[in-house]
């Protein structure tokens, strides 16, 4: 199948032709049943919540009531879960393109959040950024992305 060109300065890939190359899948939704990205088919669970997501929530919740310290617990938990762990190997991906090397410690020190950055910080939009990281690709991000901006406006 050809490429269609429009002005020459965009490329659209028909559906059929999506593959890694062209259309990059997320690993968490790559089901090993499925012969290719471009299948629509699949036999994947589909997650309706997530325990992530319900500490982002609870997070939220506690730093709109003003205690940060509190939020910066649950927003710990998740990027603890998130952060390499000593001993992990990791991907080469990973630690090459930011010119590093393929340490073994952990990252998570790197990452911790504080009260104190809470505080000085736009809440509300560190938790959208937050919700960002940790739901990409998640079905339901949409509809909890959209609640705190229309709260924003008061």
């Amino acid at each position: 199948m050809k490429k269609l060109r429009a002005d020459k300065k965009h490329v659209y890939y028909p559906y059929e032709m999506h593959d890694l190359k062209h259309y990059p899948n997320l690993i968490k939704h790559m089901a090993p049943n499925r012969p290719s990205v471009a299948e629509r088919a699949s036999s994947s669970e589909w997650v309706r919540m997530r325990l992530g997501e319900t500490y982002l929530i609870a997070a939220e919740a506690a730093g709109r009531k003003g205690d940060y310290a509190l939020a910066a617990t649950y927003l710990n938990v998740v990027r603890e879960r998130a952060a390499w762990h000593k001993d992990e190997a990791k991907a080469p991906q990973y630690y090459t393109i930011e010119g590093g090397e393929n340490d073994t410690d952990s990252t998570f020190p790197e990452i911790k959040v504080t009260e104190e950055q809470l505080r000085s910080s736009d809440f509300v939009s560190f938790m959208l950024d937050e919700r960002g990281r940790e739901l990409l690709g998640e079905l339901a991000v949409g509809r909890t992305w959209c609640a705190p901006r229309s709260s924003m406006t008061g």
